[in-house]
């Protein structure tokens, strides 16, 4: 005999369920912010929780809960989690550099060890430290106010005419070449900017970040994934800064210096004469290299190349080993790509 299920009508919720993977339910009215479901499921957790896995999507937690939902919290600890901290203390920073300097744009250069960011300004010349300090206290006011960090959705063309008529023609180069009609931007205090990923909710989940002046710029310090609970002191690296700085110059002399230059330069076809021209100074700075080892009169008798996989080790060698021939050195290459330690 085939089994009965009992089938009534009912009248549709007007709520929904958060499910956690601890099997812990929350329900809340439909829209309701993901935000709150997670502040009732952890409140005051550390580390923060800077999203959250919705049925194995990845969303921002400002995202409203429109059906039944599992939801796997993604705190700072996470790289997911400590991507949208560090570009959410970017833009705290950016806001009180606009607050107390309003004439001057922050550049965000490139990342440094132990955490944090290099950056630069325009219009103006370097901060003096106690200036410095005076940003850093305003971005404490702003997180500690937990200010909202609110997403919306404008046209791209809206988007391009808004960052040209703040100065920001790099951002404004970018969106040129963007083929989708519209495009997030986010508003702090009411300042407006775009950034390359989620962010968080608010500035209160912002405890940990500190400003060291460094000529000629500045280090926004921000804590690591493994360690979200300190701010590891700044180490100095300066023959690792060296190379970004000529990395710098570089890209000025082939006039690319963001994004939107080089979709500028493909778009014109020139991409071969970039190439040559980046061969050409490559090559120069391998000259360099084995002039310098020649200048040291027989003193250097090793040279250690090193890189992440596939980062062009072998070739560099090579290049090197072609120049020191050519003053009369005969180098030997020893590669260790095919060279292993048994783990035992």
């Amino acid at each position: 005999m085939t089994r009965q299920y009992p089938v009534v009508p009912v009248t549709p919720r007007q709520t929904v369920q958060a499910i956690f993977p601890d099997g812990r339910a929350f329900e809340a009215p439909t829209g309701t912010p993901l935000r709150y479901f997670i502040d009732a499921a952890y409140p005051d957790v550390e580390p923060p929780v800077m999203a959250a896995m919705m049925d194995d999507d990845l969303r921002e937690l400002t995202t409203p809960v429109t059906r039944d939902v599992r939801v796997r919290p993604v705190d700072a600890s996470t790289n997911d989690g400590m991507r949208i901290y560090h570009r959410s203390a970017l833009f705290v920073l950016i806001v009180a550099v606009r607050e107390l300097f309003p004439d001057v744009h922050v550049l965000v250069d490139h990342s440094v060890t132990m955490g944090g960011f290099f950056c630069q300004i325009e219009g103006r010349e370097l901060f003096s430290r106690a200036e410095m300090a005076a940003i850093e206290q305003r971005m404490h006011e702003i997180a500690q106010a937990d200010e909202p960090i609110e997403r919306e959705r404008i046209s791209t063309k809206e988007a391009i005419e808004l960052f040209r008529s703040q100065g920001y023609e790099d951002k404004a180069r970018l969106l040129g070449y963007r083929q989708e009609p519209d495009i997030s931007i986010y508003t702090l205090r009411g300042v407006r900017d775009y950034f390359y990923g989620y962010m968080a909710p608010s500035t209160g989940c912002l405890r940990r970040f500190a400003l060291e002046v460094y000529p000629p710029g500045f280090i926004l310090r921000l804590p690591r994934r493994h360690r979200v609970e300190e701010l590891a002191p700044h180490r100095d690296h300066p023959k690792l800064m060296r190379v970004f700085r000529e990395y710098g110059r570089w890209l000025s002399i082939l006039g690319i210096e963001d994004v939107g230059s080089l979709n500028q330069i493909v778009h014109d076809g020139r991409m071969r004469e970039i190439i040559l021209i980046s061969e050409a100074l490559h090559e120069k700075r391998i000259v360099d290299i084995a002039d310098e080892i020649v200048g040291q009169n027989g003193r250097v008798r090793l040279v250690l190349i090193a890189g992440p996989s596939s980062s062009g080790k072998t070739t560099f060698a090579r290049r090197l080993a072609i120049q020191l021939l050519v003053h009369g050195l005969k180098p030997f290459a020893l590669g260790l790509d095919d060279y292993f330690v048994p783990r035992d």
